[in-house]
């Protein structure tokens, strides 16, 4: 977690991107040289991003140990694990109201259902993550609930931000969401490096930091805002739920997925077995840095109904995703074991194999999250929901079934197996949606 930090305000007026103005070819692929600097910008951004998340693991890292880089794990693992799964879609709920508002059209009645939305969703999530962390943590961890029940208590705050900025991208204006995100991941571990320079190094301060990163997060609300707060939504919470029950399923689903490794952890490993894989998921996501980017514009490729991907345009993705995610892996696999020790410093040398372990789902994931967003933007969350639920069912399966031969690394091997097959799923929905798309022609 920590993802949430303020900056210094972006101009509003340079950063608005206009898809309606985008020429496209007649197999959907977009030719605007606007778009591509759109997308080189949110490359770029993902970048930084990545960059400031692996500062936070690196002074996390070096700040805590591993055991202690354990509990601090622990007493995030609720609230990270139904951060997005509370939000309910809400991202892809309102970057779809959005999108489909005028271009002259203002937002701020959007951006104040939006607000609205995450403050509810927040706070029920924050309660059921209070009562996880006093009742669910495993007996022997249970002695830090106080500090997991007080990171849960910022979810409302998180929230509130992720749902307002789904405007901006619903709106296109992915200058000014990939800025925000880039800054909005720079504020903890800025607030870690004073720690760190100061020499404070206890977990209750630590999450303190991270409570202080999330309350200025919630400032970058009012970027873009150009009306009160306090003025009619475009819909209500209950219309927006009723509305888009598929997109919040479908958030349900990847969130359980994609957190469900991080739970059998905590349950099945020590606080150092807990410290040595949380430190490895920064190296292996960085296998997701250009697909998270390349999440954002094919959502709005498939939301828009003028771009439809054919077949072919199909294989070129997956054929090119393939090789740029094998060509990074292959890179990372040699690079880690200098890294590692140099970065986290020779206690977290046991990262070492954890990271190895996690390319290959690292790998897959990005890949999912690129094909995935294109299918939601098109209204289909359906195969991406099946697809997760299949896997979810694999990983735990195949965790228990092979733990007694390999212990926790049963873990990082299930979940390659199971998104492997969700990325199966997926890649049949799209293609059979080409196929739909040549039938509605003809």
């Amino acid at each position: 977690m920590g993802t949430l930090v303020i900056s210094s305000e972006i101009s509003a007026s340079s950063s608005i991107e206009s898809p309606e103005s985008e020429a496209t070819t007649t197999d959907g692929n977009v030719l605007s040289k606007r778009r591509i600097r759109s997308l080189a910008s949110a490359i770029a951004a993902a970048f930084g991003t990545f960059g400031f998340f692996a500062i936070q693991g690196i002074l996390l890292a070096r700040l805590l140990g591993p055991e202690g880089r354990g509990a601090y794990a622990t007493i995030v693992a609720y609230p990270q694990m139904f951060l997005y799964m509370g939000l309910l879609g809400s991202a892809d709920i309102f970057a779809r109201l959005a999108a489909k508002l005028p271009a002259s059209a203002g937002d701020s009645a959007a951006r104040r259902a939006a607000m609205r939305y995450g403050l509810t969703t927040g706070i029920v999530t924050a309660a059921v993550c209070v009562l996880l962390a006093w009742f669910a943590l495993p007996v022997d961890k249970r002695y830090l609930a106080p500090l997991a029940s007080l990171v849960a208590l910022t979810l409302p705050l998180q929230h509130i931000r992720l749902a307002v900025q789904g405007v901006d991208h619903g709106r296109g204006y992915f200058y000014r969401l990939s800025s925000l995100r880039a800054a909005a991941a720079a504020f903890f571990p800025l607030l870690l490096l004073g720690m760190w320079l100061a020499g404070w190094s206890e977990l209750r301060d630590v999450t303190w930091a991270f409570v202080g990163s999330c309350v200025a997060g919630l400032l970058l609300c009012q970027v873009g805002m150009r009306g009160s707060w306090f003025g009619p939504p475009q819909q209500s919470v209950l219309e927006s739920l009723s509305e888009n029950r598929g997109l919040a399923i479908s958030q349900i689903a990847a969130e359980l997925l994609d957190r469900a490794d991080l739970f059998l952890i905590l349950f099945l490993g020590t606080l150092t077995d807990q410290g040595f894989y949380t430190s490895a998921i920064p190296i292996a996501s960085t296998m997701i840095i250009v697909p998270n980017a390349l999440a954002l514009f094919s959502f709005r490729h498939g939301a828009d109904p003028n771009t439809p991907l054919t077949a072919a345009g199909v294989t070129r993705f997956i054929a090119l995703m393939f090789a740029g995610q094998i060509a990074t892996g292959c890179l990372l696999a040699i690079v880690i074991p200098y890294a590692v020790p140099i970065l986290y410093t020779q206690a977290f040398t046991g990262t070492v194999m954890f990271a190895w372990y996690l390319l290959p789902s690292g790998g897959l994931r990005g890949m999912l999250m690129t094909a995935d967003g294109y299918l939601r933007g098109r209204g289909m969350p359906t195969p991406g929901i099946i697809g997760r639920i299949v896997a979810l069912m694999i990983l735990i399966g195949l965790t228990f079934a092979l733990q007694p031969r390999m212990g926790i690394w049963s873990i990082p091997v299930a979940l390659a197996a199971g998104q492997f097959v969700c990325l199966v799923i997926v890649f049949f929905a799209m293609y059979r949606q080409t196929q739909a798309n040549s039938q509605n022609k003809v």
